[in-house]
């Protein structure tokens, strides 16, 4: 509830943590995947990309996998990535389509 209260309030200022604009379907994506536990990840994200990550973690937390979503130009691409950094999954995102 939290959340909600917060992104109203953001919308409402206009507000953003991106350096981009976003479209609108862009911006209904980025809400359904933070509420699936997402977060916009500074750290990850560079000029080249944004990403928004979410970490997976088995074993009482011995083994883990970060999920990531990437924005590059109009591109966007989901990986999973092993602790060593390996991307060992990638697919490109229709957001259209997990939109809809």
């Amino acid at each position: 509830m939290t959340v909600d209260i917060w992104e109203k309030l953001r919308e409402s200022l206009l507000l953003s943590p991106y350096s981009f604009e976003l479209t609108e379907v862009e911006k209904k994506f980025i809400l359904l995947i933070e509420r699936k536990g997402f977060h916009y990840n500074m750290e990850y994200s560079n000029s080249v990309s944004e990403r928004w990550t979410r970490r997976w973690s088995t074993d009482y937390g011995n083994e883990s996998i970060l999920e990531a979503y990437l924005k590059t130009g109009d591109v966007w691409v989901q990986q999973m990535i092993s602790v060593n950094g390996e991307v060992f999954y990638e697919e490109t995102v229709d957001l259209n389509e997990k939109t809809s």
